[in-house]
């Protein structure tokens, strides 16, 4: 192996180290600040905006998404 190639490796297992490690430290942050929920109702959110701009059906959307679809719905 060269050198060249060493130092690529090293890189690549660097960088997905520091990327799941951002991601756990991400979470942990997001539950101390309650950002789960928020990223909850932006979801639906959004889901309500796909089913309303584009005529979707609400199933599938809320499939696609991953919220209820009462929860779509309520707001509709």
């Amino acid at each position: 192996m060269t050198l060249q190639m060493e130092m690529s490796l090293k890189y690549n297992e660097g960088k997905k180290l520091g990327l799941e490690l951002g991601k756990k430290q991400g979470m942990e942050l997001g539950k101390l600040y309650g950002l789960n929920q928020g990223m909850a109702k932006a979801k639906l959110d959004s889901a309500v905006i796909a089913v309303k701009k584009f005529n979707l059906p609400v199933e599938d959307v809320a499939r696609e998404y991953g919220v209820p679809v009462d929860e779509i719905k309520k707001i509709l």
